[in-house]
């Protein structure tokens, strides 16, 4: 078997050109054909996209969200093979709106919006997907989808982005050169007039066409009645093998788990996330995989948003303690927090742009109930920035990346 994809519209079950034989479908795939016509372009405009989903180990979606109801063609190129796939499309009456005309963002307004799907499967190992979207304009970009798990590999983790900070660590984000981007959720502020939806995809575009994009939800997508329904869970639902919330995913050496904070059960231990995470992580152990937690509300804080309630902090380190999970990510805090606890690294880093606090507030209030807490935090400080995590030679390597590009938190530790 060569390395050419074997690609296919799997929501319409069509088979696309493909070296690699039989799809699963009724019928047997075409012969491959190496220069099919060029795609004409549509007349349409993108407003929010394109990005990349790891769906499952080789499978991913890539989706897009127009103005225009037109389903658009777009050219894929994995190693050797060059196919034209056409999107599969879901138009919706979009009420939520948030900014104002002459703000110097984006409003999110009102109206019809397409959101547009291809799903790309058979993605060989250490591939590079290439693709073009066939609309005005050409939106084109590339990633690496399944690295093996020797390949080194680097992830940028981002939270609760705000206009204007955003785009400067947005920008650093981009020197990294991430080939995976995570982000904890809060999307947007509705404390903010100028802070849209919009504004905050254009800030991300650039890293959007050169990673793969993965997301779990925050407390404040939530902040309007429609807002949850029509923004994250129509933009974003259906991510690894899951419908539900909360995702896991295999990126190379890593295995992460993209948990569900705020709406789902997961302070409940005998609940159906914390179920679905413990089996999740045996199996990415078994699989001699590194594994990684991710979720959008911290289980440690000194800041204004520690816990009294240690029930989510429990479940969530009995489940790191028993699979040997070595770092936890989380947002929400507006700045930079370390604690290590038990060997397991709690990276709370909630920079994104949002502005910053006082991560000194609750330190008497938290002494008071558990004292020496606060000794377990090993690193403070309230700037904006985001996170930089490398896998190479066997050893996995952490930075905190400030607003001004300087590294001001650095650790490591072996994944054996």
């Amino acid at each position: 078997m060569n390395r050419r994809a074997f690609l296919h519209l799997s929501a319409s079950s069509v088979a696309l050109p493909s070296a690699l034989g039989g799809c699963g479908g009724a019928e047997d795939p075409k012969p491959l054909v190496e220069s099919p016509p060029e795609a004409e372009l549509v007349e349409a405009t993108v407003s929010k996209g394109p990005w990349v989903t790891i769906l499952g180990p080789g499978t991913v979606r890539l989706r897009f969200e127009t103005f225009e109801d037109v389903a658009v063609p777009v050219v894929i190129h994995v190693d050797d093979t060059r196919s034209e796939l056409v999107t599969t499309t879901s138009t919706t009456n979009v009420a939520w709106a948030w900014g104002y005309e002459d703000a110097p963002t984006e409003e999110d307004l009102p109206g019809e919006y397409t959101l547009h799907d291809i799903i790309i499967d058979g993605i060989p190992t250490g591939a590079t997907l290439e693709w073009e979207v066939q609309v005005t304009g050409l939106p084109a970009g590339s990633c690496r989808p399944n690295p093996a798990p020797s390949d080194p590999i680097t992830v940028c983790w981002i939270a609760d982005t705000m206009y204007p900070k955003s785009e400067s660590v947005a920008a650093n984000a981009l020197l990294m050169a991430p080939d995976l981007l995570l982000h904890g959720g809060d999307f947007q502020y509705s404390s903010s007039p100028t802070d849209t939806w919009t504004s905050m995809f254009a800030n991300l575009a650039p890293l959007l066409r050169s990673t793969v994009f993965q997301v779990c939800i925050g407390n404040h997508e939530f902040d309007g009645d429609v807002e949850t329904s029509q923004m994250y869970d129509r933009l974003f639902s259906g991510q690894g093998s899951s419908d539900e919330r909360w995702h896991a995913f295999t990126y190379g050496p890593v295995h992460i788990l993209m948990l569900d904070s705020e709406s789902g059960d997961l302070t409940d231990p005998a609940g159906a996330q914390a179920a679905w995470a413990d089996s999740a992580l045996s199996a990415a152990v078994a699989e001699g995989l590194i594994p990684i937690i991710a979720f959008h509300r911290p289980t440690y804080s000194l800041s204004k948003h520690w816990r009294s309630d240690t029930t989510l902090r429990d479940t969530i380190h009995e489940l790191a303690v028993r699979h040997g999970v070595q770092i936890v990510f989380s947002g929400h805090v507006h700045g930079y927090e370390r604690f290590v606890v038990d060997g397991i690294h709690y990276v709370v880093d909630g920079g994104g742009g949002a502005l910053t606090y006082d991560l000194e507030e609750a330190f008497e209030e938290v002494e008071e109930l558990r004292p020496g807490e606060s000794d377990l935090r090993q690193v403070a400080e309230r700037t904006h920035g985001c996170v930089e995590l490398i896998v190479d030679a066997g050893s996995v390597f952490v930075n905190r990346i400030n607003e001004d590009g300087e590294t001001t938190d650095s650790f490591s530790f072996p994944t054996g």
